[in-house]
């Protein structure tokens, strides 16, 4: 579309993504109370909804997926959401890590494979393998808001 609508060559785009870095960084945050286990929880019933819906299974295979999605469900309802307590350095990074397990694992090198696809489709090459499109950084245990173990001696 850039290229039909924009007059954007190829080679631009080519140029334009060896050249950006996309930098993620990770905190924990006030505003992030959902605990980890109940994202866990909910991240498990997507992945089911999705494979009730877009696979071919036997009536048996659908009421087994069903029935998986009502005990998870049933769990996510009894589970609090709320951390209770406040989380400590560990807590922190262990929550952070998980988005890795959960999501950027999977993601980012599907995200990558589709762009070297469709880099071909125009004809360019696929992204040099030395360019780290996305670097990771984090912040998490070390914001020093107020926990007496996050003060360095100063």
């Amino acid at each position: 579309r850039l290229i039909k609508e924009h007059g954007i060559t190829p080679e631009d785009i080519y140029q334009a993504l060896c050249s950006q870095t996309v930098d993620l960084v990770f905190t924990a945050h006030p505003t992030q109370a959902l605990r980890r286990s109940v994202l866990k929880k909910y991240n498990q019933i997507g992945k089911e909804l999705d494979k009730l819906h877009s696979i071919r299974s036997s009536q048996f295979e659908k009421q087994e997926t069903i029935d998986k999605i009502s005990c998870l469900v049933q769990s996510a309802w009894r589970t609090d959401e709320i951390r209770r307590s406040k989380p400590s350095p560990q807590d922190e990074m262990k929550h952070g890590l998980s988005y890795f397990e959960e999501t950027i694992f999977e993601a980012l090198p599907k995200f990558l494979r589709r762009l070297d696809s469709q880099l071909s489709e125009i004809g360019c090459a696929r992204l040099p393998l030395e360019h780290a499109m996305f670097k990771f950084g984090s912040w998490m245990g070390g914001d020093r808001d107020g926990e007496p173990k996050h003060m360095a001696v100063l």
